[in-house]
C-alpha cells in the first residue's frame, strides 16, 4: 500500500442503452412495415407533411428515448444492410452538417 497522493476523481457517469429490436411488432410479425407504413421512415426529417410521420408504435417509441436523453454518440447495427453505422453517415450527407449540428 501507502502512498499519501490524493485519488483520482471518478469517472463521470455513463449510461449505455442498447434497443436489441427497435420494431419488434415487425420483428414479431416478420414484416418490416407496421400497417402499410416503415418505422424507418416514420421520422420527422425530409417530409413534406409533418402529420406523416410519427404514425408506428416503433417510430413514436424511438422518438421519446431521443426526446428524454442527449446522446452524445450512436451506433447503429443494421442487419438487413450488414453494418455498423453512425448517424448521419449516409452519402446524402457528405459535406453536410447533421439537420441538429446547431442544437
Amino acid at each position: 500500500g501507502g502512498g499519501g497522493g490524493a485519488r483520482p476523481p471518478p469517472p463521470p457517469p455513463r449510461r449505455i442503452v442498447i434497443i436489441p429490436t427497435a420494431n419488434a411488432l415487425g420483428y414479431f410479425r416478420d414484416n418490416r412495415a407496421e400497417g402499410n407504413i416503415d418505422p424507418n421512415r416514420d421520422f420527422p426529417f425530409d417530409v413534406e407533411d409533418p402529420a406523416d410521420c410519427m404514425q408506428t408504435i416503433a417510430g413514436r417509441s424511438i422518438n421519446e428515448l431521443f426526446r428524454s436523453h442527449l446522446f452524445p454518440i450512436g451506433l447503429t447495427f443494421h442487419g438487413g444492410m450488414e453494418v455498423i453505422g453512425y448517424e448521419w453517415g449516409a452519402p446524402t450527407y457528405l459535406h453536410k452538417d447533421a439537420p441538429d449540428a446547431i442544437a
